[in-house]
């Protein structure tokens, strides 16, 4: 699927991700998550150093390698897809503090985080509920859950995000996939205790996008803490 998608990337494209060559089909798309990365550097930068970052499903690891760069931070990414895990140690091994993990978030973890970050994810796990509790169990007393650059949705919004959902799947050839993607709730996220860091659907950002093809993520960054 990643494949037919053209998100499969040679270890030389990877190594200077979000940098991609302008003509490339996803050049906006790697703009917006230069964007996403900028605010989000900014904001751990401001936290104490020597951070435990946890970056959840993490792919060819782009972000995480980028994390890694932080002050005395200690990098886990995780993920399941063992390619790209793969591709990832290789890329980026000269990183001493950055490893990665094929495991499951739900299995035993040998140690806690100050900062939780899923990029682009959330939507691949079908209960928000259980996996902002599990994830609070693996924070630090004062740390943080970051989550980003997924699409969620108001409940009455959600049957027809789903039904595009299935209708994208079936006409890439993979129906099957439809059932592991997931419509996350803005409504849930509230009762959680989301907190909105980046509100992309104000009056100016949305006129900037629209009007002015300014290019810029249209997707909340949540933020979460322990409790």
């Amino acid at each position: 699927m990643r494949e037919k998608e053209g998100r499969v990337y040679t270890d030389e494209v990877l190594r200077v991700l979000p940098a991609i060559d302008p003509a490339s089909p996803l050049a906006k798309e790697w703009k917006v998550r230069g964007r996403t990365l900028t605010r989000l550097v900014q904001h751990l930068q401001q936290l104490p150093p020597q951070q435990k970052i946890l970056d959840l499903g993490c792919g060819n690891g782009w972000m995480s390698h980028h994390f890694s760069h932080l002050p005395g931070a200690e990098v886990t990414g995780m993920d399941l897809n063992t390619a790209e895990l793969q591709q990832a140690r290789r890329v980026f091994a000269d990183c001493e503090n950055l490893q990665f993990l094929e495991k499951n978030i739900f299995e035993p973890q040998a140690s806690t985080f100050d900062v939780v970050c899923i990029g682009g994810a959330v939507q691949y796990f079908p209960d928000l509920s259980k996996l902002v509790g599990r994830l609070r169990e693996l924070l630090s007393e004062n740390g943080e859950i970051h989550i980003y650059d997924s699409p969620f949705y108001r409940e009455a919004e959600r049957p027809a995000a789903k039904a595009r959902s299935v209708a994208y799947y079936e006409k890439m050839g993979f129906p099957a996939l439809a059932g592991c993607y997931f419509q996350p709730s803005i409504q849930e996220m509230e009762r959680l205790g989301g907190e909105i860091l980046y509100q992309p659907n104000t009056f100016f950002r949305r006129f900037r996008r629209k009007a002015l093809q300014e290019v810029d993520s249209p997707f909340i960054w949540w933020r979460l803490r322990k409790s």
